[in-house]
Parts: C-alpha cells; sequence; structure tokens
C-alpha cells in the first residue's frame, strides 16, 4: 500500500518550491558587491600602486614638478620686482606649454633666479656673473654639463647648432661682430636671459636681466641633451 502518492500527472510537491539556500560556514566572509571603480581615485591609486604597475595617481610627475617650481618662482619674482608683467606672463607661457621638457624648465629656473645679481667680468657666481659664467653655471646645476668660460669657447664646444627658427627655451645663443663676445640664454618670443655689462670689466649697470636677443646675432647651441658634451675649462686669455 503506497502512502501520500501524488496523483498521476502532478508535479512533486518538493518541486514546486525553490531549493533552499545552504548556509554559509560560521565565519566565513560575507560576499559584497564590488566598488565602482570610475572615479574612484582611492581605489584606483591602492591597485596601481599595490601592484606596481604605474606611480600612485596625484603624484605630480618630473615634468609637470619642474613646470610648478617655474611658476612658483615666477610668482616670487614678480612680487619682489624683479619681473616685469610682460617677462612674468612669457615665462608662465614657457613653463605652461607641454612641449617644454623638465630639463628646459628646470634650466630656466635656475637662470631667473639670478636676476638682478650684478655683473662682473671673469665671475661665474653664484653672486655675480659675466655672460659665459651665467650660462656655465646654470649649465653645470642644472645639467651636470661642464662648460668652457668664454662665450667664443662655449660655442666653439657645443656641436649641436640650431637654426634661429628653430630656437627653444635653453638653448644658448651667441652674438658678436668679428667675433663671438656675449652669449644668453634663450627664453621664448625673441627674449633671452643674460649678464649683461655694457661692454665693461664690471659696472654697477650690468646686471643678471631679460632682454631683447641682440642685433649682432651669430648662432645658437642647443645644452639639453641626452648625452651632454663633458668639456675641461680652459684658463680665460
Amino acid at each position: 500500500m503506497f502512502v501520500n502518492q501524488p496523483l498521476s500527472g502532478a508535479a512533486p510537491a518538493a518541486s514546486l518550491a525553490s531549493p533552499a539556500a545552504t548556509p554559509a560556514p560560521v565565519g566565513a566572509p560575507v560576499p559584497t558587491a564590488s566598488p565602482a571603480m570610475a572615479g574612484d581615485t582611492a581605489t584606483l591609486t591602492a591597485v596601481a600602486t599595490n601592484a606596481g604597475v604605474v606611480p600612485a595617481l596625484g603624484v605630480a610627475n618630473p615634468r609637470q614638478a619642474a613646470a610648478e617650481a617655474m611658476l612658483k618662482a615666477v610668482d616670487g619674482l614678480e612680487a619682489d620686482g624683479k619681473l616685469t608683467a610682460p617677462h612674468a606672463t612669457l615665462l608662465r607661457g614657457i613653463a605652461g606649454k607641454k612641449t617644454t621638457t623638465e630639463q628646459q624648465l628646470r634650466l630656466l629656473t635656475e637662470g631667473i633666479s639670478h636676476l638682478g645679481k650684478h655683473y662682473n667680468w671673469g665671475s661665474t657666481g653664484p653672486d655675480q656673473f659675466d655672460c659665459s659664467g651665467l650660462t656655465l653655471y646654470c649649465s653645470k646645476h642644472v645639467l651636470g654639463l661642464d662648460l668652457p668660460d668664454t662665450a667664443a669657447n662655449q660655442m666653439a664646444t657645443l656641436p649641436q647648432k640650431i637654426e634661429r627658427a628653430k630656437l627653444q627655451p635653453g638653448d644658448l645663443v651667441f652674438f658678436g661682430k668679428e667675433r663671438i663676445t656675449h652669449v644668453g640664454i634663450y627664453l621664448a618670443d625673441n627674449q633671452m636671459l643674460e649678464a649683461g655689462g655694457e661692454g665693461q670689466v664690471n659696472t654697477d649697470k650690468g646686471r643678471v636681466r631679460i632682454r631683447s636677443v641682440r642685433a649682432d646675432y651669430k648662432g645658437a647651441r642647443r645644452v639639453v641633451a641626452d648625452s651632454p658634451v663633458k668639456q675641461p675649462r680652459p684658463n680665460r686669455p
């Protein structure tokens, strides 16, 4: 005799209900929804840093840090009266231009930090400079480049000649009539940084300053390069 036998064609009672969920073991972690990743800077930073794939998000790259340092320097120099408003605008434009490299930014930041210092023939800084002394000092401290200490020797030593139409920030620009007698650091828009001495051995008129590229322009050389040319410093004639 069969008890509780289902009627013919009817589904068993157990099949009408969903299977009971298996209880999780005691102490097992409770599953949670994955956090939203889009726009979640903290999560992306943690994942990227822990994985060692990319630097933590929000950390300035070297070029960005150099640009911010230059902008800060420009603000300070303008506030101190060492930069005119047009020159400050020029420098901010250089810092904001994406094609300006980290080394170019660092070289110009070093150069403008000496604005207003006295000119003295034969001086290589840091308290006073002549024209080649300024380019020598900045190139050494920023690029580790050992340049000779006259404008003519610097032009002869550096191998990378630059056409005037292709000048970039940080290029060295050279001047003279019958021979090379002056050098400055190119900025942009036909402006340069120089230690100008008005052709005298020393003068209170001479300063590290920004001015237009001189009419007796003779050529340019690039110092910002992957493989700087190391040269011993000859004695001044």
